[in-house]
């Protein structure tokens, strides 16, 4: 009920339905990771990171909380509007400038704009796979973390980069 009320943009309801699990198991990662969606969803990326502190070492690796870090990682590389649209002027003005797209896809995914993002990412895989050791493809597996494994953007986005990667 809580992640569905999460997904559905409903924060206090889903908020008090992750309170109410955790008020009977004060460790259950699920819960603390969604709690921690919740407060980044409405721009408290500090409790966010407070309420993922809260996971036990032995919970670290759950899916939901390896998915709740990734995407308060994503939130830290936010820009305003003004600055979206000077890196995507940027890249239309150079498309081979593959820092620029990787910036501009870091804040499209900060700013909530997944498949923008992936496009951009997998633009710079397909430009040069190796470029910067990596660095899209890492930011591509943690926006696909972010997004969690049931994700129709990440299945999509997986497909596309094995055929890229594979070609």
């Amino acid at each position: 009920m809580a992640k569905e009320a999460l997904d559905k943009g409903e924060l206090q309801m889903a908020a008090q339905a992750y309170a109410q699990v955790l008020q009977e198991d004060s460790q259950n990662p699920g819960a603390l990771a969604g709690l921690a969606r919740c407060y980044l969803a409405s721009g408290d990326a500090e409790r966010a990171e407070q309420t993922l502190k809260l996971v036990p070492p032995e919970h670290q690796n759950h899916e939901d909380v390896v998915s709740a870090r990734a995407a308060l990682s994503l939130s830290a590389q936010a820009v305003d509007q003004a600055a979206l649209q000077g890196l995507t002027a940027k890249v239309l003005a150079d498309p081979a400038d593959k820092q620029a797209r990787l910036d501009l896809a870091s804040a499209l995914a900060a700013a909530g704009e997944p498949g923008q993002a992936i496009d951009h990412l997998l633009e710079i895989i397909k430009q040069d796979r190796n470029w910067n050791e990596a660095a899209a493809r890492k930011q591509l597996l943690t926006l696909f973390e972010a997004l969690g494994p049931a994700d129709v953007l990440v299945s999509q986005g997986r497909r596309r980069l094995s055929a890229l990667l594979f070609a």
